[in-house]
């Protein structure tokens, strides 16, 4: 069957994929796999191509959407979305006594969110003192970490690194400890299961003895405009 010529000119992103005659397999072993990625990085080195993201399936590779959606919304984030000011990733974790309830109880997440983001407000607004000023935030969940067979909610949150007026107008954020932020989040999140029915005070008092709590952000990746 022929297929339309395709379309060429440069920085074009093209959708790649071969599938095995009759659906056969064309990887047997992680031999196979491995002598297709030598063969795969000899061709970008010859074609100076870039590749974004693929999978290797058994009867056929084919670019990994998950990889390509990222792409798209990262994309779309720069051209469309982020005022082009510097932003700053805050990542925000609780203890593994908590995880527990995230995981049996998903609707917990969004209120996770809501409790890091209602901290960040507090938190800027008290920096710059700036009661009424409003940041620029995108926030993820993600429920993985380093151990992939271990639940682990946290959050990446994409922030300006400044504060909006009303008329426009921005203002800078300094670079400051972040123990302050942290101690927002821990009340919100605190507060937030125990309004849940989650925790009780017995179980606040106990975290709240810990000397390492678990409750954690960090802020050190800047993206400059």
């Amino acid at each position: 069957m022929t297929r339309p010529l395709r379309i060429q000119y440069p920085g074009a992103v093209y959708h790649v994929t071969c599938r095995g005659k009759e659906r056969r397999k064309i990887y047997h072993d992680d031999t196979d796999r491995i002598k297709f990625l030598e063969i795969l990085a000899q061709t970008k080195w010859i074609y100076t191509v870039k590749i974004h993201g693929y999978v290797l399936m058994s009867n056929h590779f084919c670019p990994s959407c998950h990889a390509k959606k990222v792409i798209e919304f990262g994309g779309r984030l720069g051209q469309s979305i982020l005022y082009p000011v510097p932003h700053r990733q805050y990542v925000f974790t609780v203890p593994i006594l908590l995880r527990v309830y995230f995981k049996y109880d998903r609707r917990l997440l969004s209120k996770l969110c809501r409790s890091a983001y209602e901290s960040l407000l507090i938190f800027l607004r008290t920096t710059l003192k700036l009661p009424h000023g409003i940041p620029g935030c995108i926030m993820t969940i993600q429920t993985f970490g380093e151990y992939p067979d271990r639940f682990h909610p946290h959050l990446h949150a994409l922030v300006s690194d400044e504060l909006f007026k009303r008329a426009g107008t921005f203002y800078v954020m300094p670079k400051v400890d972040l123990k302050f932020l942290e101690e927002i989040f821990r009340a919100k999140v605190l507060g937030m299961l125990k309004a849940e029915g989650k925790i009780g005070d017995e179980t606040i008092r106990k975290l709240l003895i810990w000397r390492h709590l678990g409750f954690n952000v960090h802020n050190g990746v800047r993206i400059r405009r």
